[in-house]
């Protein structure tokens, strides 16, 4: 009922921490080809950043490298690198771009892959492992994790 929502929206402004339930959550804006935000999640002495539909991209690393208690570093990678103009064009992430985009991010996070495309998905997934199969894993549907 409008009384009682079991849902409810609320626009969190970027670049600002805002509490939602037990957590702490700031939208920072990534590259896509629409304005888009990826965000830094956390409950105060550990948390995560998820980025988003994103290119490569700068600032979400930026503030991902000051935050105490980063456990994992969510970052979607779309296409293969054999489609790499399609990546760039539409905003998203290859392995090669991850690669690079590594860099820029805190050292010696895990990072959890996601957004693969299906039909892409085992060409994609072999690049990623040939990255740092230590470090880079793909996050499976229907799977829970814990940080």
């Amino acid at each position: 009922s409008p009384g009682q929502p079991v849902l409810g929206f609320r626009t969190l402004p970027e670049e600002a921490e805002s509490r939602v339930g037990q957590l702490w959550v700031t939208p920072v804006p990534v590259e896509h080809t629409v304005a888009t935000t990826g965000f830094v999640i956390h409950d105060g002495e550990t948390g995560f950043v998820f980025s988003g539909d994103t290119g490569p991209t700068r600032r979400i690393w930026q503030v991902a490298r000051e935050m105490r208690g980063l456990k994992a570093l969510i970052v979607e990678t779309a296409f293969p690198n054999r489609l790499a103009a399609l990546a760039t064009a539409s905003g998203h992430l290859t392995p090669e771009m991850l690669r690079q985009e590594i860099d820029k991010m805190p050292q010696d996070i895990p990072i959890w892959v996601y957004h693969i495309k299906p039909q892409l998905y085992q060409e994609t997934a072999e690049e990623l492992a040939n990255i740092d199969p230590t470090r880079i894993h793909i996050l499976e549907q229907g799977k829970t994790y814990t940080i």
